[in-house]
């Protein structure tokens, strides 16, 4: 069975961000970015990450604290889901992925091996 996601507010905040960032970003960072909190982001970027559309290494540099940051990217899979819900929302007249709250949307997703796509 192939792996589902329940797409929330916070899972399209989170896919906006992440679409938008240049480089991998952590958790925190996410989460203020999105305007979210700290534990939610972490839960939806599991999700996100289990299913595929998310990425995530620890950072090679150390912060002051001497912590390493665990960053965040979207994969190709992520990047294909991004334009399907960009599309699916735009025939609604929204130019992003941000859309009214509550939207739950559950989506089938295909294998990250399947077809090379990660």
């Amino acid at each position: 069975m192939q792996p589902s996601i329940k797409i929330t507010a916070i899972v399209l905040d989170l896919l906006e961000v992440l679409a938008g960032a240049d480089e991998g970003l952590d958790a925190l960072t996410l989460s203020q970015r999105s305007k979210r909190s700290a534990s939610r982001a972490y839960v939806a970027l599991a999700s996100l990450e289990y299913t595929g559309w998310v990425q995530s290494d620890w950072s090679e540099d150390l912060r002051q604290d001497n912590d390493r940051r665990r960053l965040y990217r979207l994969t190709g899979a992520g990047r294909v889901a991004v334009g399907e819900l960009t599309f699916r929302h735009a025939g609604r007249g929204r130019r992003s992925l941000a859309v009214p709250r509550p939207v739950v949307v559950i989506l089938r997703l295909i294998p990250a091996h399947v077809g090379g796509v990660r």
